[in-house]
């Protein structure tokens, strides 16, 4: 600044000055002092004021604030200044400091504009003077502090400047908290995420949407955006657009400032990829939350709002470690918000009081500076999160209501609970003080299971019913209950299920578990009946229960699945307890010999529908359509293939990230090619083509055989034709003996040995469930069909309630809260099966007194052991914290304990003592998070030196000429493990071998019947290219003008070029993959959609004579030619890569029968399952 008091100098000169584009305060030339900052403890606004001589504008001045001053530009931008300048205000007095005032408590500080002085920010403050220079250079100092820490999301408490921050000494200014010392940050140390306090005040100024604000901190955390970066335009922007659908996706360009790029960039098949993008796309659904967000309960699916339900949008963020400069070992990046699964929690308090943080592996062996770091306060764009829950290694956070600001420990405009309430809500503590803490710790999953909402029950008709218990204190009802007939005609009605399902699993109030229809209540209000084995969480009585808690939160409906696979551990059990090898191996040549057939016979019409169905079931093509129209629904309407492993899902959390719906598989729209090899191949079908005459779909059906002959040699994937699985309940009736079972079928899809199909099972069974340790684990049984009572219960396998132990309890433990068995009635496994002796599924008190330690600490005990939080606010749920976040400490044994189990039946069989031993510690292992038990360390010391020793030989894959990785740890060499010589041999060995051989044979049966076949060119599908050029030809020769052989020429050109192209984005491709097919399919789709968009938009179509759809067809007709004569084996994917729709139209119309179909409606078309079973 000059003394000549007439120019003007712009502080953005200083700070940028090569940047033009913005807009800031200016500072008329003047001497300014800043006077009355304190050194003493603050008791309100830590402020310093300003007065002094400006523009002679001083006098009317007043309290204001520097930033409101009118002399400075409101569209100033810049945070660093920004901060500076809150902190000071001009006083209603002018009068200049004197010398007195030096001395007094508050003494000033000058602003001086003396261009020679030297001293430095830190110096002058001490001296109560400062330079403009170095008034500027504190305000440099402090945006570069700020963009080295913006990238590490630095932790700090909010309000509050560590003193290299500020431009005044520390003695000068008085904290608001606790200084932060060098050592462990405090639980109470907030961590930022993502958050800046101007900035956040300016986005609450514009009431952003949240998608808008998700996404910034998303760019700030994970370093591509600097909170400094960010301008009052670009707010002003975004909050022009309105709502989260037109703002959010809008976010990351702007600030990125590639408008441009996104303006130049081809959208005229944007409208193509709508349906894809919509599959999980967030915003919209984010907008109707915020459109409803007055009423707290609109989200839960009821009243005017039944026809939608909120609580689909997913926040996720991923933990990673932190530089070695940073303050903390962690940082938090978030991720992209996404369409995903609903549950109670999401439903009840809004998608945005969620969020997922994914720990990763490398991480957990920090466990103690996690846990420490996890119990602290999460700040995210001016919202505080808390942890409330860890699963599977995800952290679950909950949005309170505190405020970020230090001395408002609430944000008024939060409509959301504090966390103490939040965890009472759905868990009141003292209601249930007499839990263990691990088992009301283990309670906060129900509120996330993945589910959707049924209907409301009054509260009077939420009623509770005694569990059957044998004389031996065996709960033999354990996880059922009943609903009635006119509940679920309700749901029926809701969710328009295929076949009205007789069960349901579900969550209602504190209850988890399955209700089976009531055998006679005929109310026609809906009822539900609940068991106190059901009931996880105790509720007041005599208090109304919140409208989210008495909502029937579906799961799932029954769905039997039939000819199921076996796993290695039934081979084993089943083998163990007299199925002789003989019968597995013919099993597998069956399953193996069916699937060729089904995908090599193509003779007739029928073969190839055949073929079509195969297809569709091998690479569950119909399931994945089916829930991409219905995102979040599907587990509730059976679409997920993971049933047969989702006994230990009992929450429901493990498929919150599968569920269907991912925008990896979707099709090329453009193209018109199907992603998956099986859904490309059923396109191949569509349009008439045969794998004799095609050779692009006779590969792509040969690299299918391939690697199901792989997955069925390597995985044992032995198919029981006469098999089923199915959820398992108690009989509600009292009918069937100690030993019965009664199944029946709502299709008739019970196949018999003769080929003939029934609806009721009849004869012996074998049934077991997943895991299967114990010899006991699976039961022989009886099937009955003479039990009329029972007629009405289909699709569910039912146990007697009968005898001293709960049936399901024989099958590894299980109970009926949605547990899943299966069923076997092949003559070959059930006559030669004998029932184990008893004795080896009986509990081992001493194995669980020996080998582990209980930390049963209650409730209560904690309560009574933490401060009161009038003393200590936030020790008690520090405490809670240990136990909710638990998991994070305790190593995952389980997988380990499993293969220690592996190897003890190899060495000495499945009914060792040991073997059994190691049993029941895995299963206790499995619990251990909810019973509160824990392996000793010497005991698992011991065990692991002992039996983790190496892989075994059935468990290692040569398919791929390399090992499988192992989790051994005390053979680092994994060298095979050697059966004893004196135990006969081990039938999975022998059931590799055998497969080995088989996949063998076939593989080179495959080679053979394929090099029969020669590449012929496709008349049909070259006709429309030589039509064409035969009527250029013609024109030209008829009227000597040669326009359409110029449009011709044009195309050529272009397909030239594009095969080229495609040739080298196929061969190149990323370095780090050595063929196209090693790549990352989301990669892969990337690559093939550019090249096809590429391939649609040229030539020009303004500048050809032929109409639009004439081009499409001829470019592909020419694409298909060239192809041919350019190729040394006559054939590439390039056609069909950017042509498929037009192809396989060509060659559907050629066959003289064809139909036109919307790509919508085609979807929904499915042919029924094949009889060959695949």
């Amino acid at each position: 600044m000059s003394d000549d008091g007439g120019s003007e100098k712009y502080l953005w000169d200083e700070l940028y000055p090569q940047d033009e584009d913005v807009n800031v305060y200016n500072i008329p030339d003047g001497d300014v002092s800043l006077a009355g900052y304190t050194g003493e403890e603050e008791t309100g606004d830590d402020v310093a004021s300003i007065h002094g001589d400006i523009d002679n504008d001083v006098s009317h001045l007043g309290s204001t604030s520097l930033s409101e001053h009118p002399s400075f530009s409101s569209s100033y931008t810049d945070p660093a200044l920004e901060e500076v300048m809150a902190n000071f205000k001009f006083p209603p007095s002018t009068a200049p400091a004197t010398e007195d005032s030096s001395n007094s408590a508050s003494s000033s500080l000058t602003l001086v504009s003396d261009p020679a002085a030297s001293d430095s920010s830190s110096e002058a403050a001490k001296n109560g003077t400062l330079t403009t220079t170095n008034f500027l250079r504190s305000i440099t100092e402090r945006r570069s502090r700020s963009e080295n820490s913006a990238s590490t999301s630095s932790s700090t408490v909010l309000g509050k400047r560590p003193a290299s921050e500020a431009f005044v000494s520390d003695h000068q200014r008085a904290s608001k908290l606790p200084r932060q010392g060098t050592s462990s940050p405090s639980l109470d140390d907030p961590i930022e995420v993502a958050y800046s306090k101007p900035h956040q005040k300016w986005i609450t100024d514009r009431s952003l949407p949240w998608g808008v604000e998700w996404e910034i901190a998303r760019l700030v955390s994970t370093g591509k955006v600097l909170y400094e970066n960010i301008t009052l335009s670009d707010l002003d922007l975004l909050k022009k657009e309105g709502t989260n659908a037109n703002a959010a996706p809008r976010v990351e360009r702007l600030l990125l400032r590639k408008i441009h790029e996104s303006k130049s960039r081809n959208t005229e098949n944007d409208h193509l990829f709508a349906n894809e993008r919509r599959s999980k796309f967030p915003f919209d659904e984010l907008d109707r939350e915020e459109s409803l967000s007055a009423d707290p309960y609109a989200g839960l699916g009821l009243g005017e709002h039944s026809d939608w339900f909120g609580g689909k949008v997913v926040f996720r963020a991923k933990l990673v470690d932190s530089s070695k400069k940073a303050k903390d070992k962690f940082r938090v990046e978030l991720e992209r918000a996404e369409l995903g699964a609903s549950s109670r929690f999401s439903r009840r308090f809004g998608s945005k009081s969620f969020v997922r943080l994914k720990i990763s592996k490398t991480l957990i062996r920090h466990a103690d500076e996690l846990m420490n770091y996890l119990r602290r306060p999460f700040i995210i764009a001016g919202r505080v999160y808390r942890a409330f829950l860890e699963k599977e290694k995800n952290v679950f956070l909950y949005m309170t209501n505190e405020s970020p600001d230090v001395g408002c420990p609430v944000d008024p405009m939060s409509r959301n609970l504090s966390f103490e309430a939040f965890l009472n809500w759905h868990n009141p503590i003292e209601l249930n003080k007499r839990q263990s803490v691990a088992k009301y710790a283990s309670r906060f999953a129900l509120g996330l299971s993945t589910s959707a909402p049924g209907l409301e029950i009054e509260q009077q008709n939420i009623i509770h019913i005694a569990d059957v218990v044998s004389p031996d204190g065996s709960d033999m009802t354990d996880g059922a209950g009943l609903i009635n007939q006119a509940a679920l005609q309700k749901l029926n009605h809701r969710f328009q299920w295929d076949i009205w399902p007789t069960a349901i699993q579900c969550r209602i109030a504190g209850a988890k578990g399955m209700l089976l229809l009531h055998p006679s209540d005929n109310s026609p209000d809906p009822r539900v009946f609940i068991r106190p084995s059901m009931n996880k969480i105790k509720y007041h009585p005599d208090q109304d229960l919140d409208h989210a808690q008495r909502v029937l939160d579906i799961l799932r409906s029954c769905h039997p699945r039939f000819r199921c696979k076996l796993s290695s551990e039934t081979i084993i059990n089943l083998e163990e307890n007299g199925v002789p090898k003989q019968v597995f191996a013919k099993l597998l040549d069956q399953t193996l010999d069916t699937l060729i057939a089904s995908l090599t016979t193509w003779t007739t019409d029928e073969d190839m529908a055949e073929l079509w169905s195969t297809l569709s079931h091998l690479g569950g093509v119909s399931a994945a359509r089916s829930a991409r129209k219905r995102t979040g629904l599907a587990r509730v309407h059976g679409y997920s293939e993971r049933d047969a492993q989702e006994n230990d899902d009992e929450d429901g959390l493990d498929e919150a990230d599968d569920e269907p719906g991912s925008t990896a598989w979707w099709n090329d729209e453009v193209s018109g090619q199907p992603s998956s090899l099986e859904e490309t191949v059923m396109r191949f079908i569509d349009g008439g083509f045969k794998p004799e005459s095609c050779p692009v779909m006779r590969d792509k059906l040969k690299r299918i055989l391939i690697v199901q002959i792989g997955n069925h040699v390597d995985k044992f994937r032995i198919e029981v034709p006469l098999s089923f699985t199915a959820f398992i309940l108690p009989d509600p009736e009292n009918v069937l003996e100690e030993g019965e079972v009664y199944f029946k079928s709502s299709r008739r899809d019970i196949l018999l040995e003769d080929g003939r199909y029934t609806d009721v099972l009849t004869g012996p069974v074998v049934v077991t469930r997943h895991p299967c340790k114990l010899p006991t684990d699976a039961q022989k049984w009886r099937a009955v069909d003479d039990r009329p009572e029972l007629r009405q219960y289909t699709d569910v396998l039912i146990l007697s309630v009968k005898g001293r132990r709960r049936a399901a309890d024989w099958l590894g433990g299980g109970d009926y809260d949605g547990d899943k068995a299966l069923c076997i009635y092949q003559p070959e496994i059930v006559n030669s099966f004998e029932n184990a002796d008893p004795q080896y599924g009986d509990p081992r008190e001493d194995i669980k007194t020996q080998c582990f330690s209980e930390h049963t600490e209650t409730v209560a005990e904690l309560l009574a052991r933490t401060p009161d939080p009038s003393e200590v606010p936030m020790a008690r749920l520090h405490a809670l914290q240990e136990y909710l976040l638990g998991g994070i400490k305790v190593a995952s044994l389980v997988g380990q304990a499993s293969n220690m189990h592996d190897y003890l039946i190899y060495m000495h069989g499945l009914k060792h003592p040991e073997t059994i031993r190691l049993a029941h510690i895995f299963c206790h292992t499995l619990d251990g998070l909810k019973t509160g038990l824990k392996i000793r360390p010497e005991i698992w010391r011991r065990d692991t030196s002992r039996y983790d020793n190496g892989p075994m030989t059935w468990k290692e894959s040569d398919t791929k000429g390399k090992r499988k990785n192992t989790l051994s740890t005390a053979r680092m060499d994994n060298k095979l493990i050697e059966r004893p010589a004196h135990l006969k041999p081990f039938i999975m060995d022998r059931l590799r071998k055998h497969a080995k051989g088989k996949g063998d044979k076939e593989r080179v049966n495959l080679d053979e019947k394929y090099d029969l076949f020669n590449v012929a060119l496709d008349e049909e599908l070259a006709a429309p290219w030589k039509e064409q050029l035969a009527l250029a030809e013609r024109f030209k020769k008829e009227t000597g003008c040669d326009r359409m052989l110029n449009d011709l020429e044009q195309i050529k050109k272009h397909v030239h070029k594009m095969w080229d192209i495609h040739r080298k984005e196929l061969t190149l491709g990323p370095q780090k993959a050595n063929t196209f097919t090693e790549l990352a399919i989301e990669t892969r789709q990337d690559i093939l959609r550019r090249v096809s968009q590429r391939f649609a938009s040229e030539p020009d179509e303004k500048t050809l004579l032929m109409p639009h759809d004439q081009i499409l067809r001829v470019k592909a007709s020419y694409a298909y030619l060239h192809d041919f004569t350019q190729s040394h084996k006559k054939w590439t994917r390039f056609p069909w890569d950017v042509s498929m729709r037009e192809l396989t139209a060509i060659k559907a119309k050629a066959t003289g029968r064809s139909q036109t179909v919307t790509a919508d409606f085609y979807e929904r078309m499915t042919l029924k399952r094949s009889r060959w079973g695949h």
